[in-house]
């Protein structure tokens, strides 16, 4: 995964510092601000000039946002699992923000390779075990993208390149 950054610019630069806007790795310390742009520690004397994040969590232009924020939205992005991480476009189609998603993490499951609702549907029977005792030349039989289709139609899935997320709602 890239770093991700944020370039600050001081909205009222001082004469003791060079530079009144500079690229910062997340998270963000605040001597950093002090010693590269002249904001002092708690100052929200700052814009946020430009990103470079996995999704656009912070717009440029914003100047309401302060540090705390900004690590904030680092670490809970930082938090999530892997494959969340990987499909972050997709998950945020369905979330109002990163902290609704964040919170949320541990309730959605994840179907690492399923490519459809069928292979959910496959991936669920035998998980559960309900084709245990069934023989293998019967479950071949099986209309698993049917299942798949009941299944979608009374849950929230989200299906990507790496697999498929079900959502809690």
């Amino acid at each position: 995964m890239q770093d991700m950054r944020i370039q600050l610019e001081a909205l009222h630069p001082t004469e003791q510092t060079e530079q009144q806007s500079a690229w910062f790795t997340l998270p963000i310390y605040e001597d950093e601000l002090s010693e590269t742009i002249g904001i002092e520690e708690d100052s929200e004397d700052y814009t946020v000039k430009d990103t470079d994040l996995p999704y656009d969590f912070i717009k440029a232009g914003d100047e309401t946002i302060t540090l705390d924020e900004i690590n904030d939205i680092y670490y809970m992005f930082e938090d999530l699992p892997s494959e969340m991480k990987d499909e972050i476009d997709a998950l945020m189609e369905e979330y109002d923000c990163l902290e609704d998603l964040h919170d949320q993490r541990d309730n959605i499951y994840f179907y690492s390779g399923c490519k459809s609702m069928a292979d959910v549907a496959k991936e669920r029977l035998f998980e559960s075990g309900d084709f245990r005792n069934i023989p293998e030349y019967l479950q071949e039989h099986f209309d698993y993208a049917s299942y798949g289709e009941s299944l979608e139609e009374d849950g929230t899935w989200i299906i990507t390149n790496s697999g498929v997320f079900e959502l809690p709602y």
